[in-house]
């Protein structure tokens, strides 16, 4: 597993060769990264499998980010 720790704007392909580097079997894939995949490469959920075979990891789970406080998260709730 490869933990990219909180939120950021790396592409899945950013994490892909950070986990292929690491000689890892897998990747929990936040939702976000799935999305945002789909969109930049125009491609299916299939496409995207096909991606992760050919770089031989498996996707071990599948993590929804949550913006549980919103805009200015713990900040704002602070004050």
């Amino acid at each position: 597993m490869l933990y990219m720790g909180e939120k950021n704007n790396r592409p899945l392909e950013d994490v892909v060769q950070i986990a292929c580097e690491l000689k890892l079997d897998g990747i929990e894939i936040w939702d976000e990264h799935i999305h945002d995949y789909l969109q930049r490469h125009n491609c299916t959920i299939t496409e995207l499998k096909r991606y992760l075979d050919g770089n031989h990891l498996q996707c071990s789970g599948i993590a929804p980010y949550f913006d549980f406080l919103g805009n200015g998260g713990i900040e704002k709730t602070l004050k």
